[in-house]
């Protein structure tokens, strides 16, 4: 080509570069949102464990509150009698918990042949009320933790 010469054009121009550049801009803004998907799901289910750790951490509170109550008033906690019916578990409000007798029974080390429902045994302070303790913890975006435990507390 020489100086002040024009390029011309081809008479038919077919435009697939065109197309074939959408095609490729198309795919490209495809898999930008397949990504931001997948990264907003990370972060909800992160999110999800927080709010299920809460929960738990919530129950586990409840259950010390319940084991104090029954330490401190271990010479007046309830027996088989005094547990009415207990209450259904998933209409419980959070912090709660609920304490259910279970039995009245030797302690572990009180050897073999204690009576503690005997009056006259010397030895009561070898038998242990045991209770099943029922507890539910709530977290965020409704995230619910149930524990139970049995708790033993010493006879005086």
């Amino acid at each position: 080509m020489k100086f002040g010469q024009t390029f011309k054009l081809p008479d038919r121009q077919s435009g697939s570069t065109l197309i074939i550049s959408l095609i490729i801009l198309i795919l490209l803004m495809l898999l930008g949102v397949t990504a931001m998907n997948a990264s907003d799901t990370q972060y909800k289910l992160a999110g999800n464990l927080q709010f299920e750790q809460a929960a738990l951490n919530n129950a586990e509170a409840s259950i010390g509150v319940a084991e104090r109550l029954l330490e401190t008033n271990a010479a007046t906690a309830p027996s088989a009698s005094a547990v009415s019916a207990l209450p259904d578990p998933l209409t419980m409000s959070s912090p709660g918990y609920m304490i259910g007798y279970v039995s009245t029974q030797a302690s572990p080390g009180a050897g073999v042949g204690l009576d503690c429902t005997d009056p006259s045994n010397e030895k009561n302070f070898d038998c242990v009320n045991t209770y099943l303790v029922t507890a539910r913890g709530e977290g965020g975006r409704g995230a619910t933790k149930f524990i139970q435990t049995y708790y033993a507390v010493p006879l005086k």
